[in-house]
């Protein structure tokens, strides 16, 4: 699809396709189920602090702050004119289409 060669593909030969595509814009995969996710994770979260398990906790609410990340990233792509799954890259375009440095 015209995302996947605007965020994936680079040009070897010839002229780049890249630029005679229409804007790339991520489906939002993941801001669909974001709410759902997030309520199971806290759900999650509290039964294993329950338990005893911070190990097991912590790494819940490790994914469902990276599954927030990436789920901007879903929002800001078009905006910031880039995607990425990496966490860093996520932040810097969230910021960037909020208006908020990064860091801050």
């Amino acid at each position: 699809d015209a995302f996947r060669l605007a965020s994936q593909a680079v040009c070897l030969h010839g002229s780049d396709l890249v630029p005679r595509l229409p804007p790339p814009v991520p489906r939002p995969r993941l801001v669909l189920e974001q709410s759902a996710d997030l309520a199971r994770a806290s759900r999650a979260v509290a039964a294993l602090a329950v338990q005893g398990s911070s190990d097991k906790a912590l790494a819940v609410a490790r994914w469902a702050a990276k599954r927030a990340l990436r789920a901007g990233m879903e929002l800001a792509a078009a905006d910031y004119g880039a995607f990425s799954r990496d966490l860093l890259p996520c932040h810097r375009a969230i910021s960037a289409v909020l208006g908020q440095p990064a860091g801050t």
